[in-house]
């Protein structure tokens, strides 16, 4: 009697701790895809606003700065439709990192 006591307590401490577990890997890859979600936006913003701050400084442009320009803008925009590419996996639950 005692031994199947101890066999049923032992195996609800394996399961809660199996449940723990997963639960708390879980927890992470939420907190891991809302953050890089968070990134992602922050990078977007940011590659939006670079090319305003290359306008803004056009009065004083050098044509240093305006080749800067003509280089920047292209890459933007290949870098803003790789972020939308990564936005559309990650609210589509297909991101690597959450499976």
């Amino acid at each position: 009697m005692l031994l199947g006591v101890l066999l049923g307590a032992g195996a609800t401490v394996l399961v809660d701790r199996r449940r723990w577990r997963r639960e708390a890997v879980m927890r992470l890859l939420e907190r891991r895809t809302e953050l890089y979600a968070e990134y992602l936006v922050a990078t977007e913003d940011t590659g939006r606003d670079l090319p305003r701050v290359l306008q803004t400084t056009a009065a004083e442009a050098t044509p240093a700065l305006l080749a800067l320009k003509d280089e920047v803008c292209p890459l933007r925009d290949q870098f803003q439709e790789a972020v939308r590419r990564d936005i559309r996996s990650l609210l589509a639950g297909r991101a690597p990192w959450s499976a």
